[in-house]
């Protein structure tokens, strides 16, 4: 049976913004998930990394200890103390959505 390489199918296939986008998400949260434990979540201090590098303009309090922690706490919907990725995508439901007012608004001052 024939394999073909994730780099060969890119050469072949031509992948959407949105496809491009949510493949980005997945491995942005895998770069910081494998860094301790199970490589396919995130403990807590990989979260508290990822939310301060990745969303220093979004989450304005990414240095407040508190507000990491009631964050994390929040998103770890089964209370493992990890975020596994489907808790990961939750928090970055209201943070899409609010991007997205954010911007009809600015369309609708001009």
């Amino acid at each position: 049976m024939l394999e073909i390489t994730d780099q060969a199918f890119r050469r072949f296939v031509k992948m959407t913004d949105l496809e491009n986008s949510c493949e980005t998400i997945v491995n942005i949260f895998h770069q910081y998930s494998v860094r301790t434990d199970d490589f396919d979540t995130l403990s807590f201090n990989e979260f508290n990394r990822l939310v301060k590098e990745q969303f220093p303009n979004w989450l304005g309090r990414v240095n407040d200890p508190e507000f990491i922690t009631n964050t994390f706490r929040s998103v770890d919907k089964n209370k493992d103390k990890q975020v596994d990725f489907g808790e990961f995508v939750n928090l970055l439901i209201p943070l899409i959505k609010a991007t997205h007012d954010h911007l009809h608004e600015r369309h609708h001052n001009h």
